[in-house]
C-alpha cells in the first residue's frame, strides 16, 4: 500500500517561562493508504501534538513531514480535523455547521445542502438538522462534528479524543457508527485516544509513545476481522491477548504520572 502520512525523525520543542523542553523527540510514522491507526501514551506524552502538526496547524522543529509526498507547510483541503473539545459554532444549526467547509471551498448553495442532509440522514440526525447545538445531546453533537468533517470527503481524517466524554453507552454507538461510515468511505485514520480498549477495537495498528519528550516505544498489529462491530469485538478470544501488550506499555507511564 501507498504511504499517506509520514513523519520523519520529526521533534517539536516548546517553552515554558524560562525552560524550553522537548514535547516530541525522533518521531518515525508511516501511515499507509486506508489504514486506521491509534495513537495511545500517558497524557502530556505528545499524542495532539502529533495530530497538530500531520494537519499542517503546527510546525515541526525537527524532520519532516509529508501527506500524500507533499511537504506539510499548512492546513490541507484533503485533511479533516476533528477535535476532542465541542467545536460546532453554537450559532449555526446543525445543517449549517456540516455544511461550512464546503461554503468556504465555494460549493453552491443547492450542493452543500444535498450533501449536508444526505450525511445528517446517514447518522440519524434528520430531525435535528435545524437544531442549535446547544439543543443536542452529546452523542448528537459528536455525530455533527465527524459529519462536518466527513462533509468535505477527506482523504485522511484526524480524531483527537473524539469520545472521550461521552458514557460508556453512547460511546460505543459512535464507535460503530465511524465503523459503518468506514465501510463506505475510503479514507485513511490517525485517532488518538487514552480509552485503549477503544484503540484495540477500531484499529488496524495501535503506536504506544513513552512520556516526554514523547517517543514511539512500540507498534502493535491489531488482527481482529474485519468488518468489526464495537461489541462483539470485545467478545473475541483474541481481544485480550491483543489489549494486553498494549496496557503492560501504557501502565507503568499512568502510574507514574499519577504519582
Amino acid at each position: 500500500m501507498a504511504a499517506v502520512v509520514e513523519l520523519t525523525a520529526v521533534g517539536k520543542w516548546f517553552n515554558r517561562g524560562t525552560e524550553r523542553f522537548a514535547a516530541l523527540d525522533n518521531i518515525d510514522l508511516v501511515v499507509e493508504e486506508g489504514e486506521f491507526v491509534s495513537i495511545v501514551g500517558a497524557s502530556g506524552c505528545g499524542k495532539s501534538t502529533i495530530l497538530n502538526i500531520m494537519a499542517g496547524l503546527m510546525r515541526a522543529d525537527e524532520g519532516r513531514v509529508r501527506v500524500r509526498g507533499n511537504t506539510v507547510r499548512g492546513v490541507d483541503r484533503k485533511v479533516a480535523y476533528t477535535f476532542q473539545q465541542a467545536s460546532l459554532l453554537p450559532w449555526r444549526t446543525v445543517k449549517h455547521n456540516v455544511e461550512m467547509g464546503l461554503e468556504l471551498r465555494g460549493f453552491e448553495h443547492a450542493r452543500r445542502a444535498r450533501v449536508a442532509m444526505d450525511l445528517i440522514d446517514q447518522v440519524g440526525l434528520s430531525g435535528f438538522a435545524d437544531a442549535y447545538p446547544h439543543q443536542l445531546s452529546g452523542g448528537m453533537m459528536k455525530r455533527a462534528e465527524i459529519v462536518r468533517a466527513l462533509a468535505i470527503d477527506p482523504e485522511v481524517l484526524l480524531m483527537d479524543e473524539p469520545f472521550g466524554a461521552l458514557d460508556a453507552q453512547t460511546k460505543i454507538h459512535m464507535q460503530n457508527l465511524l465503523l459503518e461510515t468506514l465501510k463506505k468511505r475510503h479514507m485513511t485514520v490517525v485517532f488518538i485516544t487514552h480509552d485503549l480498549e477503544e484503540a484495540v477495537v477500531l484499529s488496524d495498528r495501535v503506536i504506544t509513545m513513552t512520556q516526554r519528550p514523547g517517543r514511539i516505544l512500540r507498534e502493535h498489529t491489531i488482527t481482529l476481522p474485519r468488518p468489526r462491530d464495537a461489541r462483539t469485538a470485545r467478545l473475541d478470544a483474541n481481544f485480550t491477548r491483543l489489549l494486553r501488550p498494549i496496557w503492560d506499555d501504557i501502565e507503568p507511564q499512568e502510574a507514574r504520572h499519577a504519582g
